[in-house]
């Protein structure tokens, strides 16, 4: 080889190396490769979910004989009592399975047995939907997603921050194919699963995303939302469009601050009243049953109560009546902890009460008859920003569903008041109180120590500093530091760029801590 072609190759490789340190190519391929692992994961757990509506309809058909009736609830309590049993063995399957992928990334919560677990997950989750019970989707495929970003980490050696940053890429990924909207799966991962970015976290979030909602698009190509009229109202008098959002996003924190409310009751409620848990499945199975057999569309994630009502016209009562049910009967199936999340019901909530304002607009002389698409859209996002208090990913993933861009503005103010009126009745973040509902009791007194490692980026405070002269939060310690996979515990040997730290939190301290962490190590 000539000395002009080893300057080329050497140049070469120089340039490959540069932008490998620079941009770090591996860890955004293997955020693509997790994507579309848990895209032949969660798109068939999507479909199954779906598909279940035919099983709905041979379960709760009317043309049963009566002992017919009587085995088919026998039967339902019988494999909710088997769900019981499994979430009773592993906890940590239980509900939405948002608020734990929030523990695992602060290492407040560990993931055993990824396969295991995601398995459990995966058909526990299909059966629960399955029979009728009012719960989403995308809780468990955000689970899931955790899960095998996870694995993923394991299998590519990832540790400290690019493990988080891959079980958070997962959780975006599994959000992402529950409803095809991998934008709006990037920003509610920041929003409020890590509430923390950064470049890299969010571009491994929005590749692994991509790669699971191209998947979920090729199998699920028909969107009906898109299929909804979202017409504005035509009218030129800006003083009652805005009287009207006001009052729109006032109901819809209302309905926001009930659905909370009943959420945190009912998941105590057999405790407050010494009442069995066998019992309990029991009443909520019967009416589940009840409900199937005289209004079916209500069950399960209830979408086809939004598609149906979106015509014109409708009964103010019956609509009231359908708001009401889904209200009660959504926190009361979630208090069991079967795997199932609040996200699509939630939704569907925000379209009755935006049905029913409609409605009412028109009671009072308004005309808005045609516009009952607008307004049951314009709810759906600005309950979510209600509830889950996150505006931008309501705003976004109603946009990526429906493909409505030309209401973008309206939905940004109605979404804005919605936040800020909820904000002054003071609707706390729902992720945040089932959070906190997972934590030990009494973990504020815990001697339990939590160690966490994080990588240090550019610009990190640790960089030049060693373990002896960084001022740290209290309740926390830098125990040793990794480099060129060797761990040093020399505390007076300054950190660089690159090194990963090994931290030990006290259990009181370790959410806020490690929030603290995140900003000191620039991730």
């Amino acid at each position: 080889m000539t000395d002009k072609w080893k300057d080329v190759v050497a140049k070469t490789e120089s340039s490959f190396h540069y932008i490998h340190q620079k941009f770090n190519i591996r860890i955004y391929i293997i955020s693509i490769l997790t994507g579309l692992l848990i895209g032949l994961i969660t798109v068939p757990y999507r479909y199954l979910i779906e598909k279940s509506t035919i099983v709905r309809d041979i379960i709760y058909a009317h043309q049963y004989s009566w002992y017919i009736h009587i085995g088919i609830i026998l039967g339902l309590y019988g494999i909710a009592m088997l769900l019981y049993l499994m979430i009773k063995k592993t906890p940590m399957l239980a509900g939405s399975g948002i608020p734990q992928v929030e523990g695992y990334l602060c290492n407040r919560f560990s993931i055993r047995k990824n396969i295991w677990e995601t398995i459990q997950k995966f058909f526990g989750g299909i059966i629960a939907v399955g029979m009728g019970l009012s719960l989403g989707r995308e809780g468990p495929s955000v689970q899931v997603g955790g899960y095998l970003g996870n694995l993923m980490a394991k299998w590519t050696k990832l540790d400290g921050s690019d493990k988080r940053f891959l079980i958070s890429s997962g959780a975006a990924a599994g959000l992402s194919s529950a409803f095809t909207a991998p934008l709006a799966s990037t920003i509610f991962v920041h929003e409020e699963v890590t509430k923390y970015q950064s470049s890299r976290s969010t571009a491994m979030a929005l590749l692994a995303a991509i790669a699971s909602g191209w998947m979920a698009k090729v199998v699920f190509s028909t969107n009906d939302y898109s299929k909804m009229s979202s017409a504005m109202p035509d009218t030129r008098e800006l003083d009652i469009i805005l009287i009207t959002f006001v009052g729109l996003a006032l109901f819809l924190s209302i309905c926001g601050k009930i659905f909370n409310y009943l959420l945190l009751f009912f998941q105590g409620f057999r405790c407050k009243y010494k009442m069995p848990s066998y019992l309990y499945i029991f009443l909520v199975i019967l009416m589940t049953y009840a409900l199937g057999f005289f209004i079916p569309d209500i069950l399960a994630g209830g979408e086809p109560l939004i598609f149906k009502n979106a015509a014109v016209g409708g009964s103010i009562w019956f609509i009231l009546l359908l708001l009401a049910i889904k209200l009660i009967y959504t926190p009361l199936c979630y208090s069991l902890g079967f795997p199932g999340g609040i996200f699509l019901p939630l939704l569907v909530i925000g379209a009755l009460a935006g049905k029913l304002f409609c409605l009412l607009l028109c009671a009072i002389g308004l005309p808005y008859e045609q516009y009952s698409g607008f307004f049951m859209l314009m709810a759906m996002g600005s309950i979510f920003a209600v509830v889950v208090r996150s505006p931008l990913t309501g705003l976004v993933l109603i946009l990526e569903m429906t493909c409505q861009f030309t209401d973008f503005f309206y939905m940004i103010v109605l979404v804005g008041l919605s936040f800020f009126i909820s904000s002054i009745m003071k609707v706390e973040p729902v992720y945040d109180l089932l959070y906190a509902r997972l934590l030990p009791k009494d973990y504020y007194k815990s001697t339990e120590k939590i160690d966490t490692n994080f990588n240090i980026f550019e610009s990190s405070y640790f960089i030049g500093k060693s373990i002896d002269t960084a001022k740290v939060p209290e309740g926390s310690q830098v125990i040793r530091f990794k480099r060129n996979d060797e761990w040093i515990e020399d505390k007076t040997i300054p950190i660089q760029l690159g090194d990963m730290i090994q931290v030990e939190f006290e259990s009181r301290v370790l959410e806020q801590a490690y929030k603290t962490y995140r900003v000191l190590c620039n991730e």
